[in-house]
């Protein structure tokens, strides 16, 4: 599930799905049917990942221009974006600090200094 402030349908019922889990677990729900919701399959196995992550953040305020987008692969050092200040000046050049893939990007042009700017995750298992 990405973030990016966006209310994407597919995330929407993996949402309700986990709440559901959780609520189960709980007992507060029965376990019937823990893969369905209203009567739809809610879970997609091929889309259940387990990762860690690693939020790169600024050292700089600014405007922050991302070069990665969502789901690319990028390697330890690889630049994944620039903050420019108010003239268009380049203030900071932000470098991945793993291998990865891109999970979520701050999509808000403003950055201030210790925002995460790009979250690069790794699958575990």
């Amino acid at each position: 599930m990405w973030g990016e402030g966006r209310c994407v349908e597919e995330h929407v019922e993996q949402y309700a799905a986990a709440v559901i889990s959780v609520l189960k677990h709980l007992e507060m729900l029965s376990n019937d049917d823990p893969t369905t919701l209203g009567g739809r399959k809610t879970r997609n196995e091929e889309a259940t990942r387990h990762c860690e992550g690693k939020w790169i953040t600024t050292g700089n305020g600014g405007f922050f221009l991302p070069n990665v987008n969502i789901e690319d692969a990028v390697t330890k050092y690889q630049r994944i974006g620039v903050i420019k200040g108010e003239s268009g000046e380049l203030v900071e050049t932000l470098r991945a600090s793993v291998s990865g893939f891109v999970a979520a990007i701050h999509t808000f042009p403003m950055i201030r200094p210790g925002d995460g700017a790009v979250m690069v995750e790794k699958r575990i298992e």
